[in-house]
């Protein structure tokens, strides 16, 4: 009876221990992925911003469009643009310029630059469905 009594104590820790680890809501610890309302994330210095976008997936053959704010026609006039992704995989930390992005396992990722406009950014997938990647949008400012 005693080695009953202890184990339904166990039990019972475990059972409190398991349901303190989890959510509480949908998204508590992350953000939905391609979330217009979630503003990208800023670094600017005196010549270069730089902008980033997390977690954006790009659905197969298909175009996704990043507003970039800052982005004049004379920053792509002087070829200011530097785009590099990076896997959202959080132990994946090496960025690649664009048009191949290559894991670990030696899969690739195609995505080209298909538009650059003042204000926004064009991208497309080529080929498959792009897995949740983050892009970052270097800006050389004009002086």
């Amino acid at each position: 009876m005693k080695n009953t009594r202890l184990l339904l104590l166990y039990f019972l820790a475990a059972c409190l221990f398991q349901y303190s680890c989890g959510k509480r809501d949908t998204g508590y610890f992350s953000y939905p992925l391609n979330n217009v309302a979630l503003p990208p994330a800023v670094v600017r210095t005196d010549s270069n911003e730089l902008v980033y976008f997390f977690g954006v997936i790009i659905d197969s053959n298909s175009t996704f469009t990043f507003r970039l704010t800052d982005l004049s026609q004379a920053i792509i006039d002087s070829g200011g643009v530097a785009i590099t992704f990076k896997s959202s995989i959080v132990s994946l930390q090496t960025w690649y310029p664009l048009p191949i992005y290559t894991f670990q396992d030696g899969a690739t990722v195609g995505v080209e630059v298909l538009n650059e406009q003042p204000g926004q950014v064009i991208l497309k997938d080529d080929g498959s469905t792009t897995p949740a990647m983050d892009y970052c949008f270097s800006l050389s400012l004009p002086k």
